[in-house]
């Protein structure tokens, strides 16, 4: 996109002429890069500026300001050169959107000092000082006051200045509890909470990875990074960047998250909320009810709606709106989890190195960076379970054919004997991401489709295995959770579906007969049948794959059979296969 068209974009988007959908895009296309959100933040300043000097008498305000006529305009210039240097971390996008919202406050603090000043010039010079009618004990009450409002900032000096007296202890209060961190990564400031680490109000920030807090109220609290989230009470903070989801217990009622556009109470529920800073923030009821309100220019609430199970509010001060919306909600954190990517396993990987382009042959358990060589795609079975010796996660791999009857599907001996006869033959190899190797057909290179429901999970952040029957894989989950320490499984999760037409993205009509094309899918563990998805093809679109999974279980195994009709054309594609942990 280019620069032009991207600040087209950007006045769209302020504007609020983008439906839910461009919304959307737009909001993804900002976070893949940080600077883009910096412009946007500039943008947005600028927007609102034009805003005011049209509906209100900031326009006065902002030219004394410019021709620095005072103290205050001059520290707030200071303050302006944020949006010149701009900046590439969380810090510097919340810093930018804290001086927006300093300056609009100073502004009108400038306003009222000259309104009181105005009205005590108007006043005598001289005062008489009236007694009160109580008599003798509303003296003495009038002049302890006195007395008091003369001490009173000696004594905020001694509780302020705590470093000048070394007999002088004010013990910070604490208004939260870290209960939980998986993979934080810092990037910058205050780098050393431990879980049970009792805390004082200060911003929290790090880049990636998940915090846990219990507030004194009993309220619960997961921040995701990126994130900047201010401690503020025992009953709240502020989330200045990022998002979070939260639990309210009985007795938390009234617990409250505010952002710079908005702040929400809670009513006894569990809630998200997510902003990046610019004047937009989402807030979604996963249980119970809420009250939502958004800001004006001087961070007073003025609007309100309350909230019910399954809403999603859009609060958007740029347009001064605050609506119901049909958001998508699955990328919102509730438990602290951990995702282990089998993709990056079958790879040679430990689960979380995102490894692609490689392969498992099923014949031996090797691993392979490259397709079979001339015509040796198919893969006839040896009737044997073949241990994987390059990764201490795949305990083995082997060619499922029920016409063994019971056939070995892990290293402990254990075996299944629900498969479906086939004719003892695979092809090619379980391929991890990346490009699935496929023959020429008539001389033509041939493609393997990674889109699912408009999701690509052959690129960016997803992953993939390209499987043809007829297969079978294990997992040893003993071995994965050792590594997971202090975290227990939860479940197995993956998007599938059978891919067909990949021969036919050359129109080469190699395969045409798509009712012989159909295959099987089991997910067996300790040999226990879990899921299963019988003779489907790629006219069936895509299905999920979600598994409970137990501490005790021990071995995970996927197998792909053909529909008995042999395997030809017969490719499954399982897009981001997880083994999810949770922390408890």
């Amino acid at each position: 996109m280019s620069s032009a068209d991207f600040e087209k974009l950007i006045d769209s988007y302020l504007d609020g002429e983008l439906d839910a959908e461009q919304v959307a895009e737009f909001e993804i296309y900002l976070r893949e890069d940080l600077t883009r959100l910096d412009q946007l933040l500039r943008a947005s300043y600028i927007h609102r500026c034009i805003q005011n000097s049209f509906e209100s008498e900031f326009a006065i305000d902002v030219l004394t300001l410019m021709e620095g006529q005072d103290d205050q305009a001059a520290e707030m210039l200071r303050d302006m050169r944020v949006l010149e240097g701009g900046g590439d971390d969380v810090e510097s996008l919340v810093d930018l959107t804290d001086v927006v919202r300093r300056q609009k406050l100073a502004l009108a603090d400038s306003r009222a000092k000259q309104k009181r000043n105005s009205k005590a010039e108007k006043k005598k010079t001289h005062q008489m000082i009236v007694i009160p009618k109580s008599g003798f004990y509303g003296v003495v009450a009038a002049i302890a006051a006195l007395v008091f409002l003369v001490v009173l900032p000696y004594m905020q000096d001694l509780v302020l200045d705590v470093n000048s007296k070394d007999d002088v202890v004010v013990a910070p209060v604490m208004v939260a509890e870290v209960t939980g961190l998986v993979d934080v990564v810092y990037g910058g400031g205050r780098d050393d909470y431990q879980r049970g680490m009792k805390l004082a109000s200060h911003d929290i920030c790090f880049k990636k990875g998940l915090m846990r807090l219990r507030f004194g109220d009993g309220a619960e609290v997961i921040l995701e990074g990126p994130v900047n989230f201010s401690l503020d009470t025992v009953q709240g903070g502020t989330l200045k960047f990022g998002r979070l989801t939260s639990y309210c217990p009985k007795g938390a009622e009234g617990f409250t998250i505010r952002t710079l556009d908005g702040k929400v109470v809670d009513l006894g529920t569990e809630f998200g909320v997510e902003t990046h800073g610019f004047g937009v923030t989402d807030v979604h009821v996963f249980e119970g009810r809420l009250m939502t309100s958004r800001f004006d220019e001087m961070g007073k609430p003025t609007a309100s709606l309350e909230m019910a199970l399954g809403q999603t509010v859009r609060i958007n001060v740029n347009t001064k709106q605050m609506s119901y919306e049909d958001l998508s909600v699955d990328h919102y954190v509730r438990e602290m989890r951990r995702s282990v990517d089998l993709v990056d396993m079958v790879a040679g990987g430990d689960g979380f190195g995102g490894g692609k382009s490689m392969g498992l042959d099923p014949l031996n358990g090797e691993l392979m960076n490259e397709g079979p060589r001339g015509l040796n795609w198919n893969r006839v079975g040896n009737h044997a379970f073949n241990r994987v010796l390059i990764s201490e996660y795949i305990a083995g791999i082997f060619v499922p054919d029920g016409r063994d009857g019971e056939v070995q599907i892990d290293p402990s001996g254990g075996v299944y004997g629900g498969f479906r006869e086939t004719d003892n033959k695979g092809y090619s190899y379980v391929w991890a991401g990346g490009d699935v190797p496929l023959p020429n057909v008539a001389g033509v290179p041939q493609v393997f489709d990674t889109v699912v429901d408009g999701v690509d999970y052959g690129d960016g952040d997803h992953q993939m295995l390209g499987i043809n029957a007829n297969v079978g894989f294990t997992f040893d989950l003993k071995r994965i959770a050792k590594d997971q320490e202090g975290m227990v499984v939860k479940r197995l999760s993956a998007k599938c579906i059978a891919r067909y037409d990949m021969f036919d993205k050359h129109n080469t009509g190699a395969f045409s007969n798509k009712a012989s094309h159909s295959m099987d899918l089991l997910v067996l563990v300790d040999g226990k049948l879990r899921f299963s998805k019988m003779q489907f093809n790629s006219e069936d679109g895509s299905f999920d794959v979600s598994v409970k999974l137990l501490p005790s279980d021990r071995y995970l195994t996927f197998a792909v059979t053909d529909g008995g009709n042999g395997n030809g054309t017969d490719w499954l594609l399982i897009g981001d296969p997880k083994i999810d942990f949770v922390l408890e």
